[in-house]
């Protein structure tokens, strides 16, 4: 039996057009084959793809297919957690805001979130991974480049330019600048530990400095991938999607891992 790969893009204001061409051509099959169904997303979108709202797109490919087929969820770099950048201000909580604001998402949000917190907080997946019963598999750096650049160091919190060396490249950091990053790993942790270690998720938090490691070849799957317990995260997140075993594991604390392929950023505008 050969193995069908289809994926569907979501990631420009397309996505809704493209899965729904690629249900109208999904129902075509004769479905006599192995599907693997890619919703990709990065950052941000790959966590809310699993939540109900965009769960729905994947539900809708869930009855298409046999009932037997697995439908399962991959956040890769997708768990932004609420903190404050070293200026002491709530600077992503803010932005976050705006963003719910600006494009009215408030609808699209858990009710539950809604009901009891600011919708703009509800963006953070410590207030929305409650409602995920999908089977889960969160894939994470706990120095996330990302976060580290627009979350715990935004410019505005850094106007004379002290942190730029460290956020560009954490082996330029001082130590006292690595003792805020360590604080924010384990804010980040602290968070992680709140998801509980149910057999359905699965956990890959390495101490790299990188946002994504899906999405390119030599950090996904080849001689050299950053590795946790020997395995790679294309073996970890196999292992996981086909239940041959479970998988969650965290990192130790930076500078541990010698497999980490750390992102040097050249320029501020690179995310």
């Amino acid at each position: 039996m050969t193995t069908q790969i289809f994926t569907i893009g979501t990631r420009s204001r397309f996505g809704t057009v493209m899965v729904h061409l690629s249900l109208e051509m999904l129902k075509k099959l004769t479905l006599q084959q192995s599907y693997i169904i890619e919703v990709p997303g990065y950052g941000k979108l790959s966590w809310t793809t699993c939540l109900p709202k965009g769960w729905t797109k994947l539900k809708i490919f869930h009855d298409l297919l046999p009932p037997a087929a697995r439908v399962k969820c991959l956040s890769d770099a997708g768990f932004f957690i609420n903190e404050k950048d070293v200026a002491g201000v709530g600077y992503i909580a803010a932005f976050f805001n705006d963003v719910v604001t600006t494009h009215g998402s408030a609808k699209n949000l858990p009710p539950s979130c809604t009901s009891t917190l600011p919708p703009g907080t509800c963006f953070f997946p410590q207030n929305e991974v409650k409602q995920i019963q999908t089977p889960l598999f969160i894939l994470n750096a706990a120095y996330d480049s990302w976060q580290v650049r627009n979350i715990l160091v935004p410019g505005v919190a850094d106007p004379h330019g002290k942190w730029h060396s460290c956020k560009h490249d954490i082996d330029q950091c001082s130590a006292s600048q690595l003792r805020v990053l360590q604080g924010f790993r384990g804010d980040f942790l602290k968070e992680v530990a709140e998801l509980g270690n149910s057999d359905s998720r699965g956990l890959f938090i390495n101490s790299c400095f990188v946002h994504c490691q899906s999405e390119i070849q030599e950090l996904w799957f080849s001689s050299d991938s950053p590795v946790l317990g020997n395995t790679t995260v294309a073996n970890a997140v196999g292992d996981w999607f086909f239940d041959r075993s479970s998988f969650q594991k965290i990192d130790c604390p930076y500078p541990c891992d010698s497999t980490c392929h750390n992102r040097i950023y050249d320029d501020s505008s690179q995310a």
